[in-house]
């Protein structure tokens, strides 16, 4: 699921943005993470989501569509190709998105 030469929208590296109002709980772990990162969250309105792991220049290097969840959604994610350093793990709806800070060692 790599996506080449595809830009997230621009993210302030200092802050953790969470726009998704029927976001009712998210966790990356571990974190720091070597070769696997899970991804885990529960929601309070059914609705499609999906997953992005983006670098710090924006570049997007993962995505996947989880489609439609009604309550919970936990997805593991190999991590074992990316370079070291800070990625930002996007899950996104159709109302905005929530965005957590990944490091890679």
């Amino acid at each position: 699921n790599r996506t080449d030469n595809a830009l997230a929208p621009p993210i302030d590296i200092n802050t953790v943005q969470e726009t998704v109002a029927h976001l009712a709980y998210s966790h990356v772990y571990p974190n720091p993470a070597n070769s696997q990162v899970t991804v885990e969250f529960e929601v309070s309105e059914p609705g499609n989501y999906s997953i992005q792991l983006v670098d710090a220049l924006g570049h997007i290097v993962y995505t996947e569509a989880c489609g439609k969840i009604d309550l919970f959604c936990k997805k593991n994610i190999d991590i074992n190709q990316l370079e070291r350093g800070v990625y930002f793990v996007n899950i996104l709806s159709k109302d905005g998105r929530i965005s957590k800070r990944l490091v890679k060692l």
